[in-house]
């Protein structure tokens, strides 16, 4: 993540974004609208969007376009704006890992999964 200048008379910045990436254009104008608010504001800014939001109410809704297009997505936002991104450090690692924690308690997985 892109260092941003905090001090004790400045130690206020935003991470903000869309809950979930919803398209490559989508996701670069709100992070331009989003940059454009902040920067009124003198408010340093993070932006932040999921490419995998599994916390959905609805197992039938949109999650969001995945590792890959999610990645390329963010990239461009990355060089076409200059904002720094919040994301996991490792993306892969993380997904792993999630996967990791649902196979350990493979009980509570058979519970929830839907035929």
């Amino acid at each position: 993540m892109a260092e941003i200048p905090l001090t004790s008379a400045n130690s206020f910045f935003l991470i903000a974004g869309p809950c979930v990436i919803e398209s490559d254009d989508h996701v670069l104008r709100m992070a331009r609208a989003i940059q454009a608010v902040a920067q009124k504001l003198g408010v340093p800014l993070v932006f932040k969007a999921s490419f995998d939001k599994a916390n959905r109410t609805s197992v039938e809704s949109y999650r969001g376009p995945g590792l890959e297009k999610g990645l390329a997505a963010l990239r461009r936002v990355k060089e076409e704006t200059g904002l720094p991104l919040a994301m996991a450090e490792d993306p892969l690692s993380s997904v792993v890992l999630g996967a990791g924690k649902m196979l350990s308690d493979f009980n509570l997985l058979r519970k929830i999964s839907i035929d």
